[in-house]
């Protein structure tokens, strides 16, 4: 489940949604912008089974990559996961 930015308070989502509910963001809507999937094999907050999922309802996907020895946050502190 993607949302839209959160303005950071009621007030601020009121004015730019017109409620305090932070409205979703429709996957298939997406026509424009192309995505890529890089997803770590490790990974427990977006793991491969709900990426795959994810990934086929976008109509702009141009890359899914499964990565070895990867989780969630390999791409900011480093690729290689072989220690854990």
């Amino acid at each position: 489940m993607f949302k839209q930015y959160d303005w950071g308070s009621d007030l601020g989502n009121i004015a730019h949604y017109g409620t305090k509910i932070i409205p979703l963001i429709t996957l298939e809507k997406i026509k424009k912008v192309p995505i890529a999937f890089f997803v770590g094999k490790e990974d427990d907050l977006a793991d491969p089974i709900d990426t795959k999922y994810v990934s086929g309802r976008i109509s702009t996907l141009i890359e899914y990559k499964l990565i070895d020895q990867c989780d969630h946050y390999s791409f900011s502190i480093g690729k290689d996961m072989s220690f854990v």
